[in-house]
């Protein structure tokens, strides 16, 4: 039977093991518990009262610190996945019990009460500034036994950094019930910002600090100094940019951005520069996720304060920019903050960092006597794009996408020709097109070109551009795969499209699936992994319609058009869209592991092995059937 089925019998036989005298059998019962409830959150709803007296129990029983420990384990636990209001007829009760244990002498204990009290903070008031429970009465014992072990020297690291992340966790959630307490208390946590050994706790809890719904005091004057609090820790945070400690600065950068996009309008032109001219060497390509932090926070400022920003940036930050987007090292999540950056300052359009200043540098690089690689070729026509995406003036885009085309006449130098269409594809998957007189027939001439980049660039606009007016360029694209010499790269351009524009796909899918299935029974493997491609993407969007058809294949006398139809399957769990599936249409392209043909076999096997990383639960029922035909 379902282990959830048992929970109430289970309850029942540990709270008995919790009153038994063996300190053994006690651990051993508040070890399954733990077991427990990491394997069903929530499952102790309704039985915390029946566990309530053994804990409090554990927790008085002086003789045994391991069982104290595992008893706090548990209740970090528990509050940990249980919804607030569970233990909250308990919370009176227990509270000041862990509260004695915060003091006690073994760090060990005093590090996990500490972690207890951060989960009782979140049951006492878990939606600030809401008050749906009478939590005041507790909240100066809290405070003042917290700040105790904040403020001792003598002390554990684990400890210290427990007490740090319990306080700012308090003064989140209850701030506004003890404010007479916060300038003190802020006080020592930026003393322990200062300290080498909790800084990094520290960074972190002054971030959450900026992101609390209620008053936490961070615009507060700063105690014995000038400025204020958020001022004093914006400093340490910029000084903390320039270290060697690799977590202290990512912890920094996230801070920083947190701060300047919550509380950036209380902060001075100082405290901007002080932070900016910390940032050049951080835009580096030597540590890509550093880049990445950095270029998050260049638009966090941008978009908070653009005016106090821009000239700064456009000095220290832009030129490192620029050499960053050359990088052949640039892809993923530091590429997507680099055009975040980029659209974040045309949107403003900030001197000497607006819409033409930007993309005129942009487009400079192309020229540039250093040859640059087609990666760093398809960033900058991505960054271009960016650009053309944020323009405030429509018309300043027309422009942009008017001088592309113009670059596409046949006695252009093949390169500018590639620039031109990659950078028409990107602007084209974000924006509409169907307006721009000639596009089209520009786009059909570059098939035509001698030029294998120019072809496939021709290819990859095409695909793009269609994705931003699917109605208007879908028609035109079938029916050239159906008449074209370039059936191939015509493919190809319906792989970019569905790539660009798949939320919108859904509408036209049934008029995609013949022209895809007549690839999927070519011989070369190639053209076929490109359907399979782009009919597990067409089924994660429109499954009612493509999942039956796809199914339907797996008794195509073609073995290839079998092989498309495991495979399509493979790329619908792997793209996330796995949940359109049941299991058991799932399970009937996974019994193609007994299919006659080898790379029928093949595609099914590694379709078990996605569905057994993504979605193991959909093949538990039909693994008797699945494991002899695997081995």
């Amino acid at each position: 039977r379902p282990c959830s089925s048992q929970v109430p019998r289970l309850i029942k036989a540990i709270s008995r093991q919790l009153k038994a005298r063996t300190v053994k059998t006690r651990i051993a019962a508040f070890h399954t518990l733990r077991q427990l409830t990491s394997s069903l959150p929530g499952c102790l709803a309704t039985h915390a009262a029946a566990l309530v007296p053994g804990v409090e129990k554990a927790f008085k029983d002086a003789a045994s610190n391991n069982l104290r420990i595992e008893a706090l384990s548990f209740m970090q636990l528990a509050l940990s996945s249980h919804a607030p209001c569970v233990f909250q007829p308990h919370v009176a009760h227990l509270l000041p019990i862990v509260l004695t244990l915060v003091n006690d002498r073994y760090y060990k204990i005093t590090a996990e009460a500490l972690r207890v009290c951060t989960g009782f903070v979140k049951v006492l008031r878990p939606y600030p500034p809401a008050e749906d429970f009478a939590f005041r009465p507790l909240v100066p014992p809290l405070f003042s036994t917290v700040k105790g072990r904040l403020t001792a020297q003598d002390q554990d690291q684990e400890v210290k950094e427990c007490a740090i992340v319990c306080m700012g966790t308090a003064i989140c959630h209850l701030g506004d019930a003890c404010s007479s307490e916060l300038a003190s208390t802020l006080a020592i946590i930026l003393e322990r910002l200062r300290n080498e050994i909790t800084r990094v706790t520290a960074v972190k809890t002054f971030a959450a600090l900026a992101t609390a719904s209620i008053d936490s005091g961070l615009t507060s004057p700063l105690a014995g100094g000038s400025g204020t609090v958020l001022q004093a820790v914006v400093a340490e945070l910029a000084s903390f940019l320039r270290k060697s400690n690799r977590p202290l600065r990512q912890a920094s950068l996230s801070a920083l951005d947190t701060i300047m996009s919550t509380h950036g309008k209380h902060l001075t032109q100082s405290d901007y520069d002080a932070v900016l001219d910390e940032m050049p060497s951080l835009v580096v390509e030597g540590d890509m996720h550093i880049a990445h932090l950095a270029l998050a926070l260049a638009t966090t400022v941008v978009n908070t304060n653009a005016a106090a920003v821009v000239p700064k940036l456009a000095e220290k930050v832009q030129p490192k920019a620029l050499a960053l987007l050359q990088s052949a090292l640039l892809q993923g999540q530091p590429l997507r903050s680099l055009l975040n950056y980029f659209g974040a300052l045309v949107a403003h359009g900030t001197p000497p960092l607006d819409f033409v200043s930007l993309t005129t540098q942009l487009l400079a690089l192309t020229s540039s006597p250093c040859a640059l690689s087609k990666h760093s070729f398809e960033a900058i026509s991505q960054a271009v794009a960016a650009c053309c995406t944020a323009a405030p003036q429509p018309a300043q885009r027309a422009a942009m996408v008017a001088a592309f085309v113009r670059q596409l006449e046949p006695n252009e130098p093949a390169p500018k020709r590639v620039f031109a269409l990659l950078c028409l594809g990107e602007i084209g998957a974000k924006n509409d097109l169907s307006s721009v007189d000639g596009l089209v027939d520009a786009l059909m001439a570059a098939f035509a070109a001698n030029s294998e980049e120019v072809k496939n660039a021709a290819s990859f606009a095409l695909g793009n551009i269609a994705a931003g007016n699917l109605p208007h360029y879908l028609p035109h694209l079938l029916r050239e795969v159906n008449s074209s010499t370039h059936e191939y790269l015509m493919l190809y351009a319906i792989k970019d499209m569905v790539s660009s524009g798949e939320a919108q796909l859904g509408a036209y899918a049934e008029q995609m699936l013949p022209c895809l299935f007549a690839f999927s029974e070519r011989e070369e493997e190639g053209v076929r992994n490109v359907a399979a491609e782009c009919l597990g993407k067409l089924a994660a969007v429109a499954p009612a319609v493509v999942l039956p058809a796809i199914e339907a294949r797996l008794d195509h006398p073609n073995p290839s058009a079998r092989s498309v139809a495991v495979n399509a399957v493979r790329v619908l769990i792997s793209e996330g869209g796995g949940a359109a599936a049941s299991s058991a249409s799932i399970n009937k392209f996974l019994l193609a592991l007994g299919d006659t043909d080898l790379k029928v076999r093949r595609g099914a096997l590694l379709a078990l092995n996605c569905v057994a990383r993504n979605r193991p639960q959909a093949i538990r029922e039909s693994l008797p059937q699945l494991l002899p035909m695997l081995y």
